[in-house]
C-alpha cells in the first residue's frame, strides 16, 4: 500500500468519511509492524471509540472502548500475581498440578535465603 505514511493518510480519509471497520483493519497492521508510532495508535484509538459508540451490543462496546483506552495510555498495571494462566484456570487445577505449576515458575536458589514464616 506504500507504506505506513500512504496507509496512515488514506486511513485518515475513509476514517471521516466513516469507514471504521477498513481503517482499524488497516492501522491495526501498521501498528504491529511498528507499535511505537504514536501516530497509528491516535488514530486506531479514534476509530475503536467510534466503532464503540456505534455497538449495539454491550460486550463489543467495552472492547472497542477497552482497546481505545489502552492504546492511548497504556494496560493498566495491576498490582498482585501475574502469572500467564488466567486465574480460572488455576482455580480450575488440581492441587498436585498447582503445586507443579509453582515449582516451575519459582526460582528456588534465588528464594533459598528467604525466610518467610507460614502462620
Amino acid at each position: 500500500m506504500g507504506g505506513a505514511d500512504a496507509v496512515l493518510a488514506r486511513a485518515r480519509k475513509e476514517f471521516a468519511a466513516g469507514e471504521y471497520r477498513w481503517v482499524a483493519e488497516a492501522v491495526n497492521h501498521v501498528i504491529f509492524a511498528d507499535p511505537g508510532t504514536q501516530e497509528a495508535r491516535l488514530l486506531q484509538a479514534d476509530t475503536l471509540e467510534q466503532l464503540g459508540y456505534q455497538a449495539e451490543s454491550g460486550p463489543w462496546r467495552d472492547f472497542y472502548l477497552t482497546g481505545a483506552q489502552e492504546l492511548r495510555h497504556g494496560t493498566p498495571q495491576l498490582p498482585g500475581l501475574r502469572s500467564p494462566l488466567p486465574p480460572d484456570v488455576l482455580r480450575g487445577m488440581p492441587g498436585a498440578m498447582l503445586l507443579d505449576y509453582l515449582a516451575v515458575r519459582l526460582d528456588g536458589p534465588a528464594h533459598a535465603a528467604a525466610r518467610t514464616p507460614f502462620l
